[in-house]
């Protein structure tokens, strides 16, 4: 009989180096799933950590979809901006708005 503390099945992917490699990623655009393959894991394997994250309040796990959740709102502004820029000389980059 196996403990209830005892985890089984593989091992996690997770590192830090990896966590900040994806939100590093997202923050300057890249969808989740090339952030995640610029990480060297599955778009699978990410979603994992972020229902994890969901699940587990108190973890690692929770915090990086903290990060990534304000990552992704950088990459949102930062785009926003950038077409808010480029449309006040050309209007057809206002159409992306």
């Amino acid at each position: 009989m196996q403990d209830s503390n005892t985890q089984t099945g593989r091992p996690t992917t997770f590192t830090q180096e990896k966590a900040e490699l994806v939100i590093e990623a997202v923050r300057r655009g890249l969808t989740l799933k090339l952030a995640a393959s610029c990480a060297g894991v599955s778009y699978d394997t990410l979603n994992r950590w972020r229902i994890k994250g969901c699940k587990e309040p108190d973890s690692e796990y929770c915090q990086f979809c903290i990060s990534l959740e304000q990552a992704l709102g950088e990459a949102a502004l930062s785009m926003v901006d950038c077409i808010s820029k480029a449309a006040q000389t050309d209007w057809k980059a206002a159409t992306w708005l």
